[in-house]
């Protein structure tokens, strides 16, 4: 016999229906609000770990990419300029400047399009903004010595010469070429930290406060981005590179003269070898064997390490 559902059945069951209904919405509201939880804190691990690392994104053959591609066509024209403009200053003649200017315009023109064309992954980002800065420079090196020359034309040579270090759109092009240099070789030294992870006191590159005790216990990689860094901030747009004056730096350690003159940071020695101009270009090459057992990427600049 059916029996007929009075009114508190139906109130019971529309309670146990709701009931379960509570329970699932409250099941996938915590199973949603978990996984976003986790999501976010992995997403944030990630996040950290790309901004303050660039682990995975250098290896050796990217280095010796861009130097072949990029590093050493800039490093011709910087030599080119610096060599050419060293030899203009020391004639007494003072006759072609308006025309060695002209040509090391054109050369800079030449040196763009070649680095232009070279492909450097955004998987290192050291490297492409390398280029770019790279790139800034050879522009303004170009557009700047024309602006200059037609800016100064009718002035004898050395009237010619004695402006340019004071150009300030030729000083802008010296600080890009600068920056990239430094990028370049701090690149070097994350591919270093991926081999060697125990590198320590990194974040005494370019520090003032790096003593001749820290340095010491630098490996090349780091010591030479110290250098570039130093470079950069002094705008020293000369014709040794950072390798030079870490090869001067060391000697003057090794040698014992920094101890005599109670020198006891690395910026000390670094002044006293700028103020006696004692960093030729070459002097790595001269003190290569020096580095023998130290871990570098096989570029051509590291050649007398062998």
């Amino acid at each position: 016999m059916n029996k007929q559902l009075n009114r508190s059945d139906y109130i019971f069951a529309l309670v146990v229906i709701f009931f379960m209904v509570c329970v699932v919405a409250s099941f996938f509201f915590g199973y949603n609000k978990g996984t976003a939880h986790v999501e976010a804190k992995y997403a944030s691990e990630l996040k950290k770990s790309i901004s303050t690392d660039y682990t995975g994104a250098y290896d050796e053959s990217q280095l010796v990419s861009y130097y072949h591609n990029v590093y050493a066509p800039w490093l011709s024209f910087q030599q080119n300029w610096v060599q050419d403009l060293e030899l203009l200053q020391g004639s007494s003649a003072k006759d072609g400047a308006s025309g060695s200017l002209k040509d090391l315009s054109s050369e800079a023109a030449a040196a763009y399009a070649s680095i232009r064309s070279a492909a450097i992954s955004d998987s290192s980002p050291l490297l492409s903004e390398a280029q770019t800065n790279v790139l800034k420079s050879l522009t303004l090196f170009d557009k700047e010595t024309r602006r200059y020359l037609s800016d100064n034309k009718g002035k004898k040579d050395a009237d010619l010469l004695a402006g340019l270090d004071k150009d300030a759109g030729l000083n802008e092009a010296k600080r890009f070429a600068l920056e990239a240099q430094k990028q370049y070789f701090m690149a070097v030294v994350k591919w270093h930290k991926q081999l060697h992870p125990e590198l320590a006191n990194q974040d005494l590159i370019g520090s003032d406060k790096l003593t001749i005790a820290k340095w010491k216990e630098f490996p090349l990689n780091a010591k030479i981005a110290h250098s570039s860094t130093v470079i950069e901030n002094r705008s020293l747009f000369k014709g040794y590179s950072p390798q030079d004056l870490t090869a001067r730096i060391d000697s003057m350690i090794a040698s014992g003269s920094a101890t005599k003159m109670k020198l006891t940071t690395v910026r000390s020695v670094i002044d006293v070898l700028l103020d006696t101009g004692a960093v030729r270009s070459g002097d790595f090459r001269d003190e290569g064997q020096r580095y023998s057992g130290e871990v570098l990427p096989h570029l051509p600049i590291y050649a007398s390490t062998n």
